[in-house]
């Protein structure tokens, strides 16, 4: 079966949890909030299943690590501003095709009961 770049691998990295103090109003950014994280890495990883060597391929902490930097240790309004970050991050970091970021904020301050509420973005290494 031939590689196809329309239809590249995947990894993904799922529900990685943070606790990080965003949101639009400022009691909300002082109190903080549990996130999570998940990201989508589209790559080719052919030379890596032959070599069968993590330099070939993406070292998941380091896709664990950016996640938390952006997330724990900066404050933004917005979960878009947060997604658009790490995605940008990676895909200036790693050598893929392209990325999904999906970020949840859990128990958001809203009137009545959320379990969350959650952004995906998606983008593309620029050639």
């Amino acid at each position: 079966m031939k590689y196809s770049p329309d239809k590249p691998d995947i990894i993904r990295i799922c529900n990685m949890s943070f606790f990080g103090h965003h949101g639009p109003w400022t009691n909300e950014r002082k109190i903080g909030n549990h996130y999570q994280a998940d990201i989508n890495i589209y790559l080719d990883t052919r030379k890596a299943a032959k070599s069968d060597s993590i330099r070939k391929t993406i070292d998941y902490s380091g896709i664990f690590d950016i996640a938390q930097e952006v997330i724990e240790r900066n404050s933004y309004k917005l979960l878009e501003t947060i997604a658009e970050k790490i995605a940008r991050k990676i895909l200036e970091m790693f050598d893929i095709i392209s990325v999904d970021v999906t970020i949840r904020k859990l128990k958001p301050s809203l009137r009545g009961v959320v379990d969350f509420v959650e952004i995906t973005i998606s983008r593309k290494k620029k050639k």
